[in-house]
């Protein structure tokens, strides 16, 4: 495993520059299907390409492809293009740490709450529990939370750039699955709507959760 892991830090720290414009575009290219795929999903009804209907479905293969490719991308050009050291890297530093802590606390607590299944887009069940007793899609604001301290510590055009694009998946992603959810769950979840933000809001604040039936 080390050996491994070693080998892919050998790999990426030979790339060269020169090939950082065909990492970016298809970085970016990856992050716009993806994109284009949800927006299919949220304005076409008979189109569901988000959640994927099934494991191994061809939609749960197409999106998981792209977004490995765009991961993959986001993380090379991270190494690659980065600029850390300048005369604010204390105070960028400082603010992507908070940012990226508080993403990842609540990335993986909405993971363990929701169970790693569900976390790929699989039906399971309601859960309304742990982080979704404050915000719908905690993973989604952490993963933003996250993207955002990147692009300030990396301080990176090219980053920033791509880091936008998901940023906008996990701003429409949740309006596809909750049409999705409704068909799964009905009154369950429209009265889960009704208690807990999309996001944030006051009620993040003063949770009003039901209990889970």
């Amino acid at each position: 495993m080390f050996e491994f892991a070693k080998n892919g830090l050998v790999f990426i720290l030979i790339i060269d520059d020169s090939l950082l414009p065909v990492i970016f575009v298809i970085t970016l290219s990856s992050g716009v299907i993806t994109f284009l795929g949800l927006l299919l999903t949220l304005y076409f009804p008979k189109v569901q390409l988000w959640p994927p209907p099934k494991l191994w479905s061809w939609e749960f293969c197409l999106f998981w492809l792209f977004e490995s490719l765009f991961y993959s991308g986001i993380i090379l050009l991270t190494i690659k293009d980065g600029k850390i050291s300048d005369e604010f890297y204390s105070v960028r530093f400082s603010i992507s740490t908070i940012l990226a802590f508080v993403g990842i606390v609540l990335g993986l607590w909405g993971m363990s709450s929701l169970g790693f299944i569900q976390s790929l887009g699989l039906e399971r069940k309601l859960i309304i529990k742990g982080p979704y007793r404050y915000t719908r899609n905690p993973q989604y604001l952490g993963a933003t939370l996250l993207l955002v301290s990147v692009i300030i510590i990396v301080n990176s055009f090219l980053v920033a750039v791509t880091s936008m694009i998901a940023i906008l998946w996990f701003l429409i992603a949740p309006f596809c699955e909750e049409r999705w959810l409704l068909y799964q769950y009905g009154s369950n979840y429209q009265k889960y709507l009704t208690l807990v933000p999309r996001f944030v809001g006051i009620n993040s604040i003063k949770p009003k959760i039901f209990d889970e039936e």
